[in-house]
Formats: C-alpha cells, structure tokens, sequence
C-alpha cells in the first residue's frame, strides 16, 4: 500500500514516460500523457478513500454507568476516542471507565470536575494527552484539560495565565484537531469560556476544535478554517461523529 501520492506519482511517470504505444509504429506523446493524467486522477481518489478517518468524541460524562456501557459498545467501530473532560470523578469510576475502554485508541483530556489523580490515572492507561501533541490518522492531536476557575470550586481549575503559558508550548500543523474541556471565550460558551484557549486557537487556527463543560449548548461554528463542536453531554447519552479526510464533517448522534 502506498503512502505517499508523491512516491506513487513518480513511479506511474517513469512507468508511463517509457512505454510507446504503437500508432503506425511510432509513440504516441498524447497517449502517453494522457495515461498519466488518468492514472493520477485515479491515484488521487484511491488516496481520498484511504485517508478519511472515523472519530467519536464524548464530554461529561460524569460517571454515567450505563452511558458508559453503551459507550464500550459503540467505539469499536471508530478508528479513536476522544474524551473532553469531566468523565470519571472518582477513582472508583476512572477503573471502571478505562477497563471497559481498554484496547481502544483513547485520546482523553480531563475536566474541571476531575482531579490530577484522575488525569495521571488516564495517563497511566496510556489515554490522556493533556498538555500534548501527537500525531494520529495525518492530524495532529493537541490535548488541555481543566478549566478556569469556576464558583464551584471543583479540583480541575487553573489560572488563565497558567492556561495560557501552557498552551503556547503545543506546536501543531494547518492539519490538526485540538480537544479541550473548556470552550474558547465568546465561542459556543455560554459565558463560560477561557480568553487563554481564545487566545490559543486564534494563533494556531486548529481544523476542529471539540470541547465540552457547558451542558446547555449541543451546536457547531465555523470561524475561518475552524470548526468549532460543543459536544453534547454523555451523560444524557450523546455522542458526536466525526469524519476527517480532505474535509471534516461531524454529526450528533446517540451512543
């Protein structure tokens, strides 16, 4: 299998360059040039089909046992998972959450709801990617869980400008799907989102941009080459599906 037009384009022009194609017995140069042009049309779609990726992605979980149990049922048939924060608040239910989602690709960052424990419990199992960059499916994965501080006082808040000193350290490509419990301020946020993570996505102009913490808002919003998805809260049982090729559709949908 190729994977790189680039490789596979040079071998179809050495290939079809040295043919001859007889007509009266001499070659052909728009044959030839012709053949080419096909071939790499068709290299060109063959690359389209194999590059699209399937996501689901999930926030707030909040320790819903039977979401989770659909949850481990649904994924399987999804090339990865990502989780927005806010999915297990216990040590009890982080055990329960990463056994039943082991074996799959799991890309988590935590919530304002969950504590470092939680986020180095995810961590251990090889899942959280908070204050990271990978690179997964052509896309680079950039992960920063947590919240601003909120008046509930729950154990996953930090400073804006800690946010933001942190966030600057996450490097991505014009090709990248940037995954965040808190929304961006003014975006999607209800009031509720972080001017450090505004700050971040306005420079680094991520392709999507998936979050949660505001339970209210189930929406997307395109601005500039960004879209940005509110994901709707697990805990009701929703999910949202993502396809990511040439382009990046998402659709809602139930777990």
């Amino acid at each position: 299998m190729l994977s790189k037009t680039e490789t596979a384009e040079d071998t179809f022009r050495e290939l079809t360059t040295g043919a001859v194609f007889a007509n009266n017995g001499k070659r052909s140069k728009a044959t030839s040039r012709n053949l080419r042009i096909a071939l790499f049309k068709l290299l060109s779609f063959i690359n389209l089909v194999m590059v699209v990726m399937r996501f689901l992605a999930i926030a707030d979980l909040h320790d819903s046992w039977s979401n989770l149990k659909l949850l481990s049922k649904k994924v399987v048939d999804y090339d990865a998972l990502f989780m927005c924060g806010d999915i297990a608040t216990s040590r009890e239910s982080a055990e329960k959450v990463i056994s039943h989602l082991e074996g799959n690709t799991v890309f988590y960052v935590p919530g304002n709801g969950e504590s470092h424990y939680i986020e180095k419990m995810f961590r251990k199992a090889g899942m959280s990617i908070h204050g990271e960059v990978i690179s997964f499916g052509g896309y680079d994965i950039a992960g920063f869980g947590y919240s601003p501080p909120t008046p509930f006082g729950t154990p996953g808040e930090l400073p804006e400008e800690e946010i933001r000193k942190k966030m600057e350290e996450l490097k991505i490509r014009e090709k990248s799907i940037l995954i965040t419990h808190c929304p961006p301020e003014g975006i999607l946020d209800n009031g509720f989102g972080s001017y450090a993570i505004r700050e971040y996505v306005e420079r680094e102009r991520p392709a999507l941009h998936l979050f949660g913490h505001v339970h209210e808002i189930a929406e997307t919003e395109k601005i500039g080459r960004t879209l940005f998805v509110n994901c709707p809260p697990a805990m009701r049982g929703w999910a949202v599906e993502i396809r990511a090729g040439n382009e990046i559709e998402v659709e809602f949908t139930r777990l």
